[in-house]
């Protein structure tokens, strides 16, 4: 808002500098320069001043133009103004643009510039004013000149450049629904600052959709990426292959051990028990019986105690084992037109439910 309220405040400015004489100007219009800078005349005079000879080197927009074009194009930028005057925009920037037709002068490129920033292009404005200062200040008075180069800085302010590149052949690059370019390749537009979205269509690839803020003087470049539809999804695992596996073994063998464990334990004791029926046939306290004896009890006993352990941590390593191997199983990740995964996921609030898409954008 502040640019444009400056640009219509230059314009005002603008007026006070165009010359009493040049009757058929309106307010903001850029005042062409007098004829003894320039071989456009001001409104008003009649003809096209004539020439002798060839353009001279400070005034390179003058070679080449004949009289007849000079005429044509000095009736259309006359006709223009008095558009301009009576606030008829577009016919004057329609007339200006016949102007330019038979003589591409500075001053015509002014006066259409200041007719499109009325019409709110300040795109084409920007445009029509680097092409009206292309050749520095000769063909202008001072005031205009100062005001084409205030317009040309306001306007700047008021836009952005979007750049964009993709590699993927035969690809229709599309900027704010207009084609850009086919690639593989790199365009770039000026466009007003704010959002605009790039759209990037190809056969048998995901449609690339991105959004873009245009900030101010800035250049903001988009890297376009198609995902070929055999990529769109893909089947992932969330841990290697190898871990559910190796868990699972490592379980069974546990209470495999335990197996084995139990086994000796069992001999243990019953070793333990023919040796006190030989040692002690009517009975006698454990005390009595001899140290290897005792010691088969004990043993039987703490093999017994890690059997149970090893069953314990086999069981739970096979029902973890199980659980992953299940868990491992490939899934199907779908993926954006970026190739980043995208999840769904419900979502549940005060006032109401729904699901929620994640994605990397």
């Amino acid at each position: 808002m502040r640019a444009t309220f400056l640009i219509l405040a230059a314009l005002v400015v603008l007026a006070t500098a165009i010359p009493s004489g040049a009757a058929a100007q309106s307010d903001g219009a850029v005042a062409p320069a007098s004829p003894e800078t320039t071989e456009l005349e001001e409104p008003g005079l009649e003809g096209p001043k004539a020439e002798t000879g060839p353009a001279e080197p400070d005034r390179p927009w003058a070679e080449g133009v004949s009289d007849d074009d000079r005429a044509a194009a000095l009736e259309r930028f006359r006709r223009a103004n008095e558009r301009f005057a009576q606030a008829e925009y577009a016919e004057a920037a329609a007339l200006y643009r016949e102007a330019l037709e038979h003589w591409d002068h500075p001053a015509i490129h002014g006066n259409l510039s200041v007719s499109l920033i009325h019409l709110d292009d300040p795109i084409g404005a920007l445009h029509e004013v680097e092409a009206a200062l292309a050749h520095g200040a000769a063909p202008f008075e001072p005031s205009t000149l100062q005001q084409l180069q205030t317009n040309r800085r306001l306007l700047r302010d008021q836009l952005a450049r979007v750049v964009v590149v993709a590699e993927t052949e035969g690809a229709e690059v599309l900027l704010d629904g207009e084609l850009l370019f086919v690639a593989p390749g790199r365009g770039e537009r000026l466009v007003r600052v704010g959002s605009h979205r790039v759209v990037a269509t190809a056969d048998r690839h995901l449609t690339f959709v991105r959004a873009v803020d245009a900030l101010p003087g800035e250049a903001t470049e988009v890297e376009v990426r198609l995902v070929p539809l055999e990529d769109a999804a893909r089947y992932e695992q969330r841990w290697p292959a190898w871990i559910p596996y190796v868990t699972l073994a490592g379980g069974l063998a546990l209470v495999g051990t335990g197996v084995g464990l139990r086994l000796a334990a069992a001999a243990n004791i019953d070793e333990y028990d023919d040796e006190v029926a030989s040692e002690c046939p009517v009975g006698c306290p454990a005390q009595d019986l001899p140290a290897a004896v005792r010691d088969l009890e004990e043993r039987g006993k703490a093999l017994d105690r890690t059997a149970l352990v090893s069953f314990v941590l086999g069981g739970l390593g096979t029902a973890a084992g199980v659980a992953l191997v299940f868990l491992n199983r490939p899934r199907r990740i779908e993926v954006d037109a970026t190739g980043a995964p995208l999840a769904v996921s419900p979502s549940v609030g005060p006032r109401g439910a729904g699901i929620t898409l994640r994605g990397a954008f």
